[in-house]
């Protein structure tokens, strides 16, 4: 039966932008777009049309579905045509009366799969995946003669040396791909992107294991490139640290006299050898080596290099290169080697003083340094081409996206109850985090926070922040309610440092595995002693609910189709909502705070039930543990300095934890919970508001001081109180308290994540109050 509310039809604009300074013709997009509760059922009943209103191949599937069983995300994959630095319009029609054409795809992906091997068609390529006889990044034919046959002679991998993945530990032993475990799996199957996950464990040739690999192949229709995703893991949980000398991606090639060219590098001195290797060992250095030798200072490498003979090659190219550093390509005598982990001289990140442990702390001796459970995803394009290959391929390393307005992300509600962004009505607030993303963006450079362990975090008070206060989320949040590109950049960087590096993915203790490391010195912590430097970040690592958040994940899978960070998600969420629900406890408020946030985020994105079932198990004690004084707890040091010690609760923490109550009240309509945000709120106003500084003290010791910066994290819930409960003192605490804290924030610098994510992670909410309920 339709929903209630079900539209007959209606559409979506759509626009798909291209940075790159060349044209991309039949480009692949690959994107989540929401619906309104009740708007689709069925991801069938949608199709596409160009500006001239022509029909575009469509393949869709649904990501998320709201309680009434319509569709909330839709994966949309297509292919589009963008003119250089331009940007192209398309209308996505939707509703029980939009019929889609079957077929229109010319060259639709053909998937065999039997057993451990899975075979693709594209058009122009062939791509053969075999557990039983692995080869990276598979086995490839070029339909060279465009006869739509592969010919024995036309495969350009070499079936004699098939490519690899190879790590050499630091005593010398070589683990790779062939011979080792490995699982093949169709993990998404459609006429115009199929995804085939590959996955098992580096093996030496005494049988030894060491390092998980997960590689994911998307393939596309009529494309001769496949998007490589690779993962490693770091499995060997036998010691906290394992040492590495290298981690290389090699496929080997059958070209007869080929030629090597590493674009953005010194390509004249590339081609004259036709074996070059290019290091990336800082962010702004990289060296170029011949036979003679040359090193070239303060250029980052663009990350692109091809080998090609008269009539084929293969171009690679690894996204977000320089970034990620030390990285290398190159090409041998027989083909192209990529380094993830490329060798290192010895001295190379020796006596780096006070950068050590912020930049270089797992970069010592020649060697990798990578704490048990730790993860790193790189993210690669392998171009299998016939003759001319184009003279310089950026656009290769930035995939195209489709985003629809502002409005329509915020009207949905997929996000919740958020304000679009409007300079006419929010001026302050949207000065304020547009210069905030500069600023975050200006830091990261000015503070060199790149490196593989390092990009997408951002360094405060001599430690990695590990995303606290959810800065993916804050990212894509914005970028959603506002359009600007920027945001959904930070926020993919950011999330994919959080699910690799910040995640614990390994452990001898299992009670650490899918949990999440607090800020501290190098993101994992035990590199350096406790309190390694005065005033410094932890030695000993913390693994809690109150510093671990997923919706910056979930909002990524939904934007993207991204699988690793919806698993992530649901592993994280998994282990808090099974064994932290047991006997359920807590001292201070931001502890059930966070986990009912990070909760009925995972409830919100999959419908699944055992997530609401887990949230009232946190409900309950929240309600058993309340009273007139809120919830109080014998305060600590810095919260407190008195003795004997103060009893009450922190600002930010009852304020985080009203908001975790919103979200499940939001959810469930439980009135009991909405009486609970209301009566918690009066407390909240009648014992921390100070009105005339239009700021909360932050904690009822008396004395604490106040800041306003703070109020836009505290301000959520007495604005959802008023809309509750009509209460005059909610809105006047709100409308001053929330511009108080905006006042001069909007030229002043914010530059680090930390304020950013604090002081934004739920403000688009609060002006969605102002806006509706307020005015």
């Amino acid at each position: 039966s339709r929903a209630r509310g079900t539209v007959e039809r209606g559409s979506v604009p759509l626009e798909v932008a291209n940075e790159a300074p060349v044209e991309r013709r039949s480009w692949p997009v690959t994107s989540g777009i929401p619906f309104p509760q009740g708007a689709l059922m069925a991801a069938e009943n949608t199709r596409l049309l160009d500006r001239a209103g022509a029909e575009i191949p469509l393949q869709a599937a649904v990501l998320a579905e709201w309680p009434d069983g319509s569709v909330k995300w839709l994966l949309l994959d297509f292919q589009a045509d963008v003119g250089a630095a331009g940007s192209a319009e398309y209308r996505l029609e939707y509703g029980n009366g939009v019929v889609r054409r079957e077929g229109g795809t010319r060259t639709p992906i053909e998937v065999a799969a039997d057993g451990p091997r899975v075979e693709l068609s594209t058009g122009p390529l062939k791509l053969l995946l075999d557990c039983e006889a692995p080869c990276f990044p598979g086995r490839v034919w070029i339909d060279a003669d465009g006869d739509g046959e592969f010919s024995a002679d036309e495969e350009i991998t070499d079936p004699e040396s098939p490519g690899s993945v190879e790590l050499v530990a630091a005593d010398g032993t070589i683990y790779g791909t062939h011979g080792g475990p490995c699982s093949v799996e169709v993990e998404e199957r459609g006429p115009l992107r199929t995804v085939v996950k590959v996955q098992g464990r580096l093996q030496a040739a005494d049988g030894s294991r060491m390092f998980t690999y997960i590689t994911r192949v998307n393939v596309y229709a009529g494309k001769d490139f496949v998007r490589v995703l690779h993962t490693w893991e770091n499995d060997h949980v036998a010691e906290n640290f394992t040492a590495v000398r290298s981690l290389m991606l090699r496929t080997p090639l059958r070209l007869i006299d080929p030629s090597c060219t590493l674009f953005g590098a010194d390509e004249a001195a590339c081609r004259s050898t036709g074996q070059p290797t290019l290091a990336q060992l800082e962010d702004d250095e990289y060296t170029v080596t011949e036979r003679g030798g040359i090193r070239q200072r303060g250029r980052r490498a663009q990350g692109t290099v091809d080998l090609s003979d008269a009539t084929r090659g293969l171009t690679v190219a690894m996204r977000d290169f320089w970034q990620n550093y030390p990285k290398s390509l190159g090409a041998t005598a027989t083909g192209l080697e990529v380094g993830l982990c490329p060798p290192l001289p010895d001295d190379r990140y020796r006596d780096r003083g006070e950068l050590e442990d912020k930049l270089y702390y797992y970069l010592q001796g020649g060697e990798y340094k990578f704490k048990q459970g730790v993860s790193r995803t790189h993210e690669l394009v392998y171009r299998f081409h016939t003759a001319g290959a184009p003279s310089s391929p950026p656009h290769l390393q930035e995939p195209l996206r489709a985003r629809a307005p502002a409005a329509w992300y915020c009207d949905s509600k997929a996000f919740g109850d958020v304000a679009a962004a409007d300079a006419q009505k929010f001026p302050e607030y949207e000065h304020y985090a547009d210069n905030c993303l500069a600023n975050y963006l200006e830091t990261r450079e000015t503070g060199r926070e790149y490196g593989m362990l390092n990009f997408g975090d951002w360094y405060h008070v001599q430690k990695w922040g590990n995303i606290e206060y959810d800065t993916p989320h804050v990212f894509f949040l914005h970028y959603a309610r506002g359009g600007d590109p920027r945001f959904f950049a930070a926020g993919e960087q950011a999330v994919r440092h959080y699910l690799d590096v910040d995640t614990c993915h390994h452990h001898a203790d299992h009670g650490f595995v899918d949990r999440v490391y607090a800020h501290c010195i190098g993101h994992v912590g035990d590199y350096y002693p406790y309190y390694y430097r005065k005033g410094g970040a932890q030695g000993v690592v913390e693994v809690e609910v109150d510093h671990t958040w997923v919706q910056g994940l979930l909002d990524y899978h939904l934007l993207s189709g991204d699988r690793r960070a919806l698993e992530i998600a649901t592993r994280v969420a998994d282990k808090y909502d099974q064994l932290y629900t047991v006997n359920f406890d807590f001292c201070n408020c931001r502890r059930p705070g966070w986990h009912l946030i990070l909760t009925m985020a995972m409830y919100q994105a999959t419908g699944d039930h055992f997530y609401l079932n887990a949230a009232k198990l946190i409900i309950q004690r929240v309600r058993e543990r309340y009273t007139p004084n809120g919830w109080p707890h014998q305060l600590l040091l810095g919260h407190c300095e008195c003795l004997p010690r103060c009893s009450g609760n922190a600002d930010f923490m009852v304020a985080v934890l009203l908001s975790g109550l919103k979200r499940y009240h939001q959810a469930t309509g439980d009135e009991a919970a909405a009486d609970l945000i209301v009566s918690a709120c009066e407390f909240l106003i009648r014992e921390h508001w100070l009105a005339a500084e239009r700021a909360f003290r932050y904690t009822r010791c008396p004395k604490s001081g106040t800041s306003a910066a703070r109020n836009s994290l505290i301000l959520e819930g007495p604005a959802y109180a008023y809309r509750l409960s009509g209460d005059e003192r909610f809105k006047s605490a709100v409308l001053t308290g929330f511009y108080e804290g905006l006042k001069g924030a909007a030229h002043a610098t914010q530059p680090i994540g930390k304020h950013f994510g604090e002081r934004a992670c739920v403000a688009p909410h609060i002006l969605y109050e102002i806006d509706t309920c307020m005015r």
